[in-house]
This record gives C-alpha cells, sequence and structure tokens, in this order.
C-alpha cells in the first residue's frame, strides 16, 4: 500500500482570546521576531491576504508540505502564521497570560490530495442512513458541506474553531471544497 500523502494542519482564529501576541527567537533570525502563542506553541507571521480564495490556496499549498498554521481573520485580511518548531519566548510567560489562551482550538486537517484520503458511507449513532464520509488514517469525518464559495468555507471553519470541540477537516479537489466533521463514533458499511 502507497504511503499516505501528509497534510497541513490549521486552526482558524477570530478571537483575540485565542491566542496570545508576543515576540519570541528562532535559530535562523538574529533578530526576535512577531509571533501568536497557541496551545504551547508559537506561530510567526507569514503574510496577509485580502480575500478567501488567496488564503485558502495559500493554506493548501502549505499544508502540502506539511505546515502548521493558524490563520487570523482581521480587518485588513486573512493573516497566516506558520508553526515554527524550535521557537523560544523572548520573555517567559506570566502565568496569567499563559492561562489567558488556554482555550484549545480544534485542528483543521487540510487535504489538497485524494491520496490523503478514502472516500467511504459510515453509520453514526443519531442517524438512521449511512452518511458520505472521507477516512483519514483511522478516523472518520463525515461531509457536513460542499460548496464552491471560499468566503462560505472560512466562514465555517472560523465557527467551528468557536463552537467545535472535535477536529474536522476541509478537503479541496475538483473546484469544491468539502468540509467535514469529526465522527468519532462513525463505523464504516462492510
Amino acid at each position: 500500500m502507497n504511503q499516505p500523502v501528509e497534510s497541513g494542519v490549521c486552526k482558524f482564529l477570530t478571537s483575540r482570546q485565542q491566542y496570545r501576541a508576543c515576540r519570541v527567537h528562532v535559530p535562523d533570525f538574529e533578530r526576535h521576531i512577531a509571533a501568536v502563542s497557541l496551545d504551547g506553541q508559537y506561530y510567526s507571521f507569514f503574510k496577509v491576504v485580502t480575500d478567501a480564495e488567496t488564503a485558502l490556496k495559500m493554506v493548501f499549498k502549505l499544508g502540502e508540505r506539511g505546515d502548521h498554521m493558524v490563520v487570523i481573520g482581521a480587518p485588513k485580511g486573512h493573516q497566516i502564521w506558520i508553526w515554527e518548531h524550535e521557537a523560544t519566548p523572548v520573555r517567559s510567560q506570566r502565568a496569567d497570560q499563559a492561562t489567558a489562551a488556554l482555550n484549545l482550538v480544534p485542528a483543521c486537517q487540510m487535504l489538497s490530495s485524494p491520496a490523503q484520503y478514502q472516500q467511504t458511507l459510515v453509520r453514526v449513532p443519531d442517524l438512521d442512513k449511512p452518511v458520505p464520509a472521507l477516512q483519514i488514517g483511522t478516523r472518520y469525518f463525515s461531509i457536513f458541506r460542499e460548496t464552491d464559495d471560499p468566503n462560505e468555507v472560512l466562514d465555517l471553519a472560523n465557527k467551528l474553531s468557536l463552537q467545535a470541540l472535535d477536529d474536522f477537516a476541509i478537503a479541496y479537489q475538483d473546484l469544491f471544497y468539502r468540509v467535514c466533521l469529526l465522527e468519532p463514533d462513525a463505523r464504516p458499511l462492510t
């Protein structure tokens, strides 16, 4: 069997309460750089893009490299930040700052290739009929919404990041996006 293609992971943020702005030291740079802290990890600023389609294209392209990203909705566009594996904070966090951003944000797998998932039908406990889903590794994600509108995709991703407890996925194929929800109790049809 072929090795699965790695997918990028993205977290979509809409509120300053979901992250903390900071400065970090990264070994590749002499100077400290701006970053955001989220879930104990640091993300450096990459780019601001003004439209949803460009933002999603960029996130999928970065995801193909296996990058982990944060997208922050801002008045002037969508800020894209990339995880810095070796970043260290310039100053130690005060206890109140460290606990201020403890709301865990669900991770979104960004799937740009059909090699990253299998389409299947699953049964979920709260529904009578089987539902279409994507199998990613050993996990199943029901297809919640299909659309060709990148603005709708970003709106849904932002809502899920604020309201959902579970991870989710966005697949892009044939000019359509599929927003998929994790179904921890799903069982494949045999």
